[in-house]
């Protein structure tokens, strides 16, 4: 290529590539508009507007004139920490702009970015691809939730009692593939698993099991669900979460994405 290397192409949006493929087949505007539902200035205006906006790198990126979908991988813990900030950000700052999350798991969610399917990774991350370089957003660790009027915890919790009281546990992929529900050892009462974390908070909220969680999570949904943070009786494990990008072009785009990101994490 010229002009317009990888890295530019990796930034046009999902809506922008069918806008391509349907000229490529139809040859014609007025067929596209109809075949995707869109007014043929609307297809006009994508192929002129947003293509310039992805591809001019010197021209930066301005949020409240952006039509932009950006494309996120994150896990739910993540996901259910940053997600209403977000939401309230583009609706003040970037209006036009979107933003969709889905999870892929570590490999998945490298090669996806590599591909320009995705535009950021979140999550835990350890080996990288050279062609991709990582900042850690925010480092957590588990702490232990439970009811706030739960019978035998007001406030603490000794070994004995975290291993007598039975375990609600998240059985997720992004869990289960570093292989941290080793917690769930032989000597700690064990009630069910299920697949999402605010699917184990909202349990815990309305019985008396209790969950070891990221801290974070549980502060932010402590007061919504009537849940109580308590300090594990152990040493807790340490949560970097990281964000992943292509690491060749800028993107002020995603700088700015980040910048949101960092604050919405509080």
């Amino acid at each position: 290529m010229t002009d317009i290397d990888l890295d530019d192409i990796r930034r046009l949006d999902g809506g922008l590539l069918l806008v391509f493929r349907g000229l490529l087949r139809r040859r014609r505007t007025t067929a596209v508009a109809q075949e995707l539902g869109l007014s043929q200035s609307a297809v006009s205006h994508a192929l002129i507007d947003r293509i310039g906006e992805a591809l001019r790198r010197d021209a930066g990126f301005t949020p409240a004139n952006s039509r932009r979908r950006f494309v996120i991988s994150a896990p739910e813990f993540v996901t259910a920490l940053i997600g209403a900030a977000l939401v309230n950000v583009f609706r003040d700052s970037a209006p036009h702009a979107s933003f969709a999350i889905d999870f892929l798991a570590h490999d998945r969610a490298l090669a996806a970015l590599r591909r320009g399917e995705i535009d950021l990774a979140l999550g835990r991350f350890d080996a990288l691809p050279p062609d991709c370089t990582a900042e850690t957003i925010y480092t957590d660790e588990y702490c232990v939730a439970a009811r706030r009027r739960h019978p035998r915890l007001k406030g603490r919790i000794t070994n004995a009692q975290y291993q007598g009281i039975g375990h609600v546990f998240a059985h997720s992929e992004s869990e289960m593939e570093r292989g941290e529900n080793a917690i769930a050892t032989p000597q700690i009462a064990f009630t069910c698993v299920v697949p999402r974390w605010l699917t184990v908070l909202a349990i815990v909220a309305e019985s008396d099991a209790i969950a070891t969680a990221p801290r974070k999570l549980v502060e932010r949904q402590a007061k919504l669900l009537g849940l109580q943070v308590l300090d594990p009786p152990f040493i807790p494990t340490k949560i970097d979460v990281k964000a992943v990008r292509r690491a060749a072009g800028e993107d002020a785009g995603l700088d700015w994405l980040l910048q949101e990101i960092r604050a919405a994490v509080g």
